[in-house]
């Protein structure tokens, strides 16, 4: 059986500004709630709302590229 992917998806909440400041130089904005290492990436992520509520992957960024993390 196939699940059901919903053709919308309300965020709750508000969405913070991080900055990922890159080994290489530069620097990326993500909108997102709150982000976590996972198997050697960053994950940002969001709260949507559903029965259960269920967190939105927004961007991963390999870790040995992020030199640093601030904002939120």
């Amino acid at each position: 059986m196939q699940s059901k992917i919903p053709s919308e998806i309300k965020i709750i909440g508000d969405l913070g500004i991080w900055e990922v400041a890159l080994m290489a130089g530069g620097e990326i904005r993500i909108s997102a709630q709150a982000y976590s290492l996972n198997e050697g990436q960053y994950v940002f992520v969001a709260l949507a709302e559903g029965q259960p509520r269920f967190e939105v992957e927004l961007a991963r960024i390999p870790k040995e590229m992020v030199a640093s993390i601030t904002g939120g």
